[in-house]
């Protein structure tokens, strides 16, 4: 190998690809005919509408503003800005030690450039940070580091350097929170072989065996330990959460915990992960002994790798006879108990132990590894309910299930939001297991028993606030909630509870409504392809019958990116993939292009070959909320026609398809589309007015939530938004006047609120 891995150098990853945005774009409208969208309408009715929406895509928070720029983009200069970093994210993803996180301008000033804009960026991310730059998107310029560091095999021979593995690994944690999926998954999978062609497996012999370390000072040796436990910390959860076999063996590591801070305690030699599992609790007592700074670093670790155990077990359940499996959930379990009873005092106690002085960084720094543990206790007691017979034993085992579902709760209970960015964000899948199995107590709980129903939703209610919480900062939480109220919604049986093992891995592989963002150009295919039509400058999604597409694909988290395509295009690109529709216009947007190639036209047949190809999280499409909605929706929509229609032209569609568009509705009303609306729009409002009245009365009937299942969405939500969007768009009165003819604007803007974070993206 040609470089040594110094904190410098190193060319590994660097080679760039074209990756798509994954900021995607809708518009269009058309004529409709009976059949279509609306349904059966009078001549004077049109197929559908597009709205934009008139609220920009920008990033909330007044945490800072990032000025100075370097090649065009924008950096912060002020360090104070980039001690966000250090104080909260580093916390979360320790690749810097705590003295360098401590003096955050010595530690940035010896970042290689690229490393100092990933971390900056994203810090800004997270923090909501606002540019002064003008015209700088800051997810397109977080797409593009993504998209050029692709992880490559071939690197020439060359070792990466220190900032361009933490690089490696910084990303890798952003992606999997934030576009969490295959992709996602499949990154960490190279970054655990690239850790491993390195040898950081085994950092305690490795200047003795490798030239290629000889010269490493002692400094960053300690820097490549922190980096090494980040990987095993992402195999960890990563594999855990999907149900795949871990990449790293942790019981041939040999690499140290922080052995700096052990050998200066005069431990005659660093504490290291045992061979033997059961050798954890002795571990414990090594770090115990050690260094107090290091010490929640290190039980973290420990914590980490006891759930492991249990992961394993899990996944040996089909494989290995009953007697097996229980005797090696046995050990674990025993290795369990010794580790808590090996804890320093008051560590399981989910509140801040003042009396000890502990900091509230500190305090979430320890909730980690307790919530770790409590999962393994839940996985313990799940996989007990596996193999045990159904009698008094199988009852306890289910009964520790829900025991251990409340104390995790019990620590959400504790959680402040104002720290939540300073833990790992995957802790939210433990608050999904919980969600789950609480959810299915509840469903076999007698109706009778409202003790106990009331602290199970109040558990539930706990671990949902702190799910939105994190949420607040990192997409893949929100996909759990989604997730989660999908569940809720399904029916349980007997059986599953027997299955609750496989249930649960299987869940956690399938339902959990992950995106494949396709961070280079090879992954391209696999994204959908939204054929929409553009506005005026600056192009934001404004039609009716697109936004239903669109926020169905937000709404599951799909990646798509947008063709736009101008009315005159639209026949010329689709035919020949899709068949003409029936009646009215033979080709018409929203059209899709699935990753199989296929292609499918109208937003219900979209609606039905998605919601089959991918069914978590449902969209309810058979309710019949939908076809009571729909009916209303038709008559307040075909008096409206005379107000959009004639709108469209006036303040949306651009100059290469306007003549299109005011050709093609002078043939539809048989006279020019602005004296057409001059005669007929007079009124429209009023006629429009009880219809209008119906859907709210629609709104108005769950009181649970603001959508019209309450609070659950549901495809029928993304219809009626589409209708407020579009004429959101249309312009600011006729806004104002579909608002007051409704009877009670505050349920439609509420209702609109509740759709936001699936809105947002609209372009």
């Amino acid at each position: 190998m040609s470089a040594s891995p110094s904190s410098r150098g190193g060319t590994f990853g660097a080679a760039p690809s074209h990756r798509l945005s994954t900021r995607v774009c809708d518009n269009c409208i058309r004529f409709v005919d009976p059949a279509s969208t609306l349904g059966p309408t009078t001549s004077d009715n049109l197929r559908a509408s597009a709205l934009k929406s008139d609220v920009p895509d920008e990033y909330h928070g007044q945490r800072g503003t990032l000025a100075t720029e370097r090649e065009g983009i924008p950096l912060i200069s002020d360090h104070a800005r980039a001690d966000e970093y250090f104080k909260s994210i580093n916390e979360a993803i320790p690749l810097f030690s705590e003295a360098a996180a401590s003096n955050s301008r010595d530690a940035l000033s010896t970042c290689s450039p690229e490393l100092t804009e990933s971390l900056i960026l994203i810090t800004a991310r997270l923090l909501g940070f606002k540019f002064a730059t003008p015209n700088f998107n800051l997810d397109d310029r977080i797409d593009l580091i993504l998209s050029n560091t692709t992880l490559q095999e071939d690197t020439a021979g060359d070792f990466p350097s220190l900032d361009l593995f933490r690089k490696f690994c910084l990303l890798v944690f952003y992606e999997f929170h934030q576009f969490p999926g295959q992709q996602a998954w499949v990154r960490i999978g190279k970054i655990v072989r690239l850790a491993y062609w390195m040898g950081l497996d085994r950092l305690e012999i490795i200047q003795s065996v490798s030239p290629e370390w000889s010269n490493v000072s002692d400094a960053d040796l300690q820097n490549w330990r922190l980096v090494w436990w980040c990987v095993y910390r992402l195999d960890s959860y990563a594999n855990l959460s999907s149900g795949t076999p871990y990449q790293i063996d942790e019981r041939l590591v040999n690499t140290s915990l922080n052995p700096q801070s052990q050998l200066s305690q005069g431990l005659v030699a660093p504490c290291r992960l045992p061979h033997d599992p059961r050798g954890l609790p002795d571990l414990l007592l090594c770090v115990k002994a050690s260094n107090e700074s290091s010490l929640l670093f290190d039980i973290h670790l420990i914590a980490v790798t006891v759930l492991r155990q249990f992961g394993r077990a899990m996944s040996m359940r089909y494989l290995v006879p009953h007697e097996i499996l229980t005797a090696s959930l046995l050990d674990a379990e025993r290795t369990l108990s010794a580790i808590r009873l090996a804890l320093p005092r008051n560590f399981l106690n989910p509140g801040r132990n003042a009396f000890m002085n502990e900091s509230n960084t500190n305090h979430h720094a320890r909730l980690v590894p307790v919530l770790l543990l409590h999962m393994a206790q839940l996985l313990a007691a799940l996989a007990s309910c596996y193999y045990l017979p159904e009698g008094d034993d199988w009852t306890l085992s289910w009964q520790r299930v829900l025991e251990t579902c409340q104390n995790i709760a019990g620590v959400a209970e504790k959680w402040d939001s104002n720290y939540t960015l300073t833990v790992d964000p995957a802790l939210s899948l433990i608050s999904l297991t919980a969600l789950v199995f609480l959810d299915i107590h509840k469903k076999f709980t007698e109706s009778t028993n409202t003790q106990l129903i009331a602290e199970i939703e109040n558990c539930e209610l706990l671990l949902l606030l702190q799910l939105e919480q994190f949420s607040a900062h990192w997409k893949l939480p929100s996909l759990l909630i989604l997730s989660f109220k999908s569940f809720k919604d399904r029916a349980i049986s007997l059986d599953y509870l027997r299955e609750a093992p496989l249930a649960l891995n299987t869940y956690m592989r399938t339902s959990i409504p992950y995106r494949n963002t396709g961070t280079n150009s090879s992954m391209s295919e696999n994204k959908i392809t939204f054929f929409d039509i553009p506005s005026r400058s600056p192009q934001v999604c404004w039609s009716m019958n697109t936004w239903r597409t669109r926020l169905l694909l937000n709404y599951k988290g799909l990646e798509y990116k947008t063709e736009w395509l101008e009315y005159p295009e639209i026949k010329e690109r689709l035919s020949g993939h899709v068949s003409p529709n029936q009646g009215g216009a033979p080709f018409t947007c929203p059209a899709v292009q699935m990753p199989d190639g296929s292609y499918i036209m109208d937003s219900y047949k979209i609606a039905d070959v998605i919601e089959e190809k991918y069914p978590e999280p449902g969209v309810h499409l058979k309710n019949p909320m939908q076809d009571r909605l729909r009916a209303s929706m038709i008559k307040f929509m075909t008096e409206m026609v005379p107000i959009y229609v004639p709108g469209v032209a006036k303040n949306i569609i651009g100059e290469k398809s306007i003549d299109f568009f005011l050709q093609t509705r002078l043939q539809d009303v048989g006279m020019p589309l602005y004296e057409y609306g001059e005669k007929h729009s007079p009124g429209a409002f009023d006629r429009a007015e009880p219809f209008a009245r119906e859907i709210t009365a629609l709104l108005e009937e769950n009181k649970s939530g603001p959508f019209l299942l309450g609070d659950v969405v549901s495809y029928a939500d993304f219809i009626w938004a589409g209708i407020l969007l579009f004429f959101k768009c249309l312009g600011e009165e006729e806004y104002k006047e579909v608002l007051r003819i409704t009877g009670d604007g505050d349920v439609h803007t509420k209702f609109l609120d509740g759709l936001r974070p699936w809105t947002e993206k609209n372009t």
